[in-house]
């Protein structure tokens, strides 16, 4: 009969779930200084030049040498090129509620006597199904 020790320990190594890994032939690392100037950057003793614009300058300057006049001109131009492609209409409400009555009815459930000749009807959705 041949078996298995599964519960046997080796003496020489203990089967885990653990990897062994050998690093003491890697090299070790040496930390490099990384310095940013107004100029650029430096890398250890390399140097690095970075030619930066300072956008936010020349933005705060375009916005304070602009008239509020061309930009009202903009709006109106956009508003009217939207009113020329809407259609008229006529709003008509059946049974009107003012934003107060419309909230009771909402909390009540639509039950109230808010307008007794025009009383809201509900319906639970679950009789529906």
């Amino acid at each position: 009969m041949i078996a298995r020790d599964l519960y046997g320990k080796n003496e020489e190594k203990i089967k885990s779930g653990e990897e062994e890994f050998d690093v003491s032939d890697f090299d070790e690392e040496e930390s490099v200084s990384v310095v940013e100037n107004d100029k650029g950057f430096n890398i250890g003793d390399n140097e690095y030049e970075t030619h930066y614009i300072d956008e936010t300058q020349n933005v705060s300057e375009e916005t304070n040498s602009t008239d509020e006049k061309p930009k009202q001109d903009v709006i109106e131009a956009l508003n009217n090129k939207v009113k020329a492609n809407m259609e008229e209409t006529q709003v008509t409400f059946s049974n009107p509620y003012n934003s107060a009555e419309l909230y009771k009815l909402m909390i009540q459930n639509g039950i109230g006597e808010l307008h007794p000749d025009r009383g809201v009807t509900t319906k639970n959705v679950i009789d529906e199904l």
